[in-house]
């Protein structure tokens, strides 16, 4: 026990010795860094005391936007920063008094980063960089817009550049202290720079503040815009007469204006609270030029604009169309209250009074012309103006046919036609063969009429030859067959005379009918035929030179017929109907045979007259 608290008393002594050992013989002076001033803007001198720096020969100086603990090293610890400089310590402070100028940029780190407003550190180290003392300053923020242009009128577009602002934050533009909408842009870079659009809105001629403001920094900047007055006019050129409207904006705040047209005033107004009006006039009746609208208004604001009365010019409507037509003028740009004069070809055709704004209205018929383009002229004596009318020929048949609308033999058709020269022979022809003429007459028409001649069904050629004009069109003749008859005599297997009597059902058709009737001694028409075609009625009676040879009940004639129209469109023929001529013992003998018979009777006749005279010439 005894050696144990001799060997503690020895431990608590040794212990004492080491630390005294250790212990400096006087105090150490806390290092300390004196910045004057402590907040600056880019550009300013800042001067810079220190003390306490006993244990280095010299000290470096470093300036960052990074926040570090002493006996961390610049370039590792902190790695943007601009290096300021150093000085050499005598005593424990500097040998003379250090200054910097607060830097714009940090160029000396890792990466490159402006400087703008807010906390930024000044590091004192020793050579190798490790941080013997850390103090704080202010940058203060310097914030720069600009604008382009910098004046203009209402509606301009306006860019707006800035620096010093937060980074990567939106703002908020306002013009006369009323948020404006930011076209494109609007938001700051890493830099804290800025490139944004606005259009100026209504406002009164004169000078108006911009001002932008970060969202997040709170950094606000103003710079002022000039509005310039501007005027509008609805159309540039026109017409003495015509309503013409002028806008304004960028005038004074709700003061009377004046509009001079050529000097001479045209109408007045006054503007409202954003420097606006809107006002018009009647252009007045002066010559053809270009010629100054202005407006001024009682503060002295002025805008002027350009307005052309133009030359006379005229329409002319209908513009196409015949002989006599009726043509409507109208024109504008004449002399006012001045006799106008109106041409056709260079022969008047008609006379009129411009208004008192030089408006002309008139009417004409177009005079006598064969076809084509002729000039019409409206002139005052001074000014003229011009159109072009074209007569143009036209030919028409009528009725108009198709195939699912055709005609018949018969339609009455007339050809006619208008533009043509007056006294002009006409001829029609119908697949070349002519059917009617006619003359054109003192208002360049003809008219010319003809019935469908008799032919075949299906498409047929009008032409009318005018002059050396011809013109050409398609006439459709009905292609339909007519019906079939319906047979009536001789009816089925009777006993007919040799001249037999034959009827059957009328058959009607817009080209006409005609019948064909054929008689056969066999069922099929092949043998023994008589036929009879163009028969008018629906009846016939063979004649004297038709009559028929006599057959027997079992060897009958056999007969039908079937409809023929104008167009040559036939129907089907009837069933076969039959018939016979004679009846019991059958004197159907050839005809050679027939007169050898007629002989030998006679002979007989005579032998026997002879023989019965001798016997009675014995008695």
């Amino acid at each position: 026990m005894k050696y144990i608290k001799s060997f503690r008393i020895l431990a608590v002594a040794l212990s004492i010795t080491l630390l005294l050992t250790l212990m400096p013989a006087t105090p150490a002076l806390a290092q300390t860094l004196i910045l004057r001033p402590d907040h600056a803007k880019i550009g300013r001198w800042v001067d810079v005391d220190g003390s306490g720096f006993t244990t280095v020969e010299s000290v470096r100086f470093y300036f960052s936007d990074e926040s570090a603990s002493v006996a961390d090293r610049i370039g590792v610890d902190v790695i943007n920063y601009e290096y300021l400089g150093s000085k050499t310590v005598v005593d424990d402070t500097f040998q003379t008094e250090f200054s910097f100028q607060v830097p714009d940029n940090l160029t000396d780190g890792d990466d490159v980063e402006s400087v703008r407003g807010g906390t930024y550190y000044v590091y004192a180290t020793d050579y190798s960089g490790d941080i013997l003392v850390k103090k704080a300053f202010t940058v203060e923020s310097v914030v720069e817009i600009e604008i382009d242009p910098e004046e203009g009128t209402v509606g301009t577009e306006v860019e707006i550049t800035g620096l010093g602002f937060g980074d990567r934050e939106y703002v908020t533009v306002e013009y006369e202290g009323d948020e404006v909408s930011i076209e494109s842009g609007g938001r700051t870079d890493s830099d804290g720079e800025l490139t944004c659009t606005i259009l100026i809105p209504e406002s009164i001629a004169g000078d108006h503040t911009i001002t932008v403001t970060g969202d997040e920094s709170h950094i606000e900047a103003e710079i002022e815009f000039t509005v310039e007055p501007e005027i509008a006019i609805s159309s540039e050129s026109g017409v003495a007469g015509d309503t013409v409207t002028v806008s304004g904006t960028g005038f004074g705040y709700r003061v009377d204006i004046e509009v001079l047209f050529d000097n001479d005033e045209v109408a007045t107004d006054d503007t409202d609270r954003d420097g606006n009006f809107h006002v018009s006039f009647v252009v007045p009746s002066i010559g053809t030029g270009t010629y100054d609208v202005e407006v001024e208004d009682d503060d002295g604001n002025y805008a002027e604009a350009e307005f052309t009365i133009a030359a006379a010019s005229m329409n002319i409507n209908p513009a196409t169309g015949y002989v006599n037509t009726e043509v409507t003028v109208s024109g504008t740009g004449f002399q006012a209250s001045k006799s106008i004069t109106i041409s056709f070809d260079n022969e008047n055709v008609s006379t009129t009074t411009a208004d008192e704004y030089g408006k002309v209205s008139a009417t004409f018929n177009v005079p006598v012309r064969g076809a084509g383009t002729f000039i019409v002229k409206v002139s005052d004596g001074i000014n003229t103006a011009q159109a072009n009318f074209t007569i143009s020929t036209s030919a028409s048949i009528s009725p108009k046919t198709s195939a699912s609308l055709p005609g018949h033999v018969g339609t009455a058709l007339t050809v006619s036609g208008v533009g043509f020269i007056t006294g002009t022979p006409v001829t029609v022809s119908y697949d070349g063969t002519q059917v009617a003429t006619a003359t054109v007459d003192a208002n360049g028409s003809f008219s010319a009429k003809f019935n469908a001649p008799a032919s075949i069904g299906g498409q047929h050629t009008v032409i009318a030859s005018i002059g050396t004009a011809t013109e050409t069109f398609t006439f459709f003749m009905d292609s339909t067959a007519p019906q079939w008859p319906s047979p009536l005599k001789p009816e089925m297997g009777i006993e007919a005379e040799a001249e037999t009597y034959f009827d059957w059902g009328d058959v009607t058709d817009p080209s006409g009918v005609t019948y064909t009737l054929q008689i056969a001694t066999s069922e099929g028409f092949s043998e023994g035929l008589l036929e009879m075609t163009g028969i008018q009625q629906s009846e016939y009676t063979l004649t004297s030179e038709e009559k028929l040879e006599r057959r027997s009940e079992e060897n009958p004639y056999y007969w039908r017929v079937r409809a023929v129209d104008g167009a040559s469109n036939v129907s089907e023929w009837t069933l076969p109907g039959t018939f016979y001529v004679g009846g019991g013992f059958s004197w159907h003998l050839p005809r050679p045979v027939l007169i050898t018979l007629i002989v030998i009777g006679a002979l007989a006749v005579i032998v026997l007259g002879f023989w019965f005279g001798r016997k009675t010439a014995y008695y």
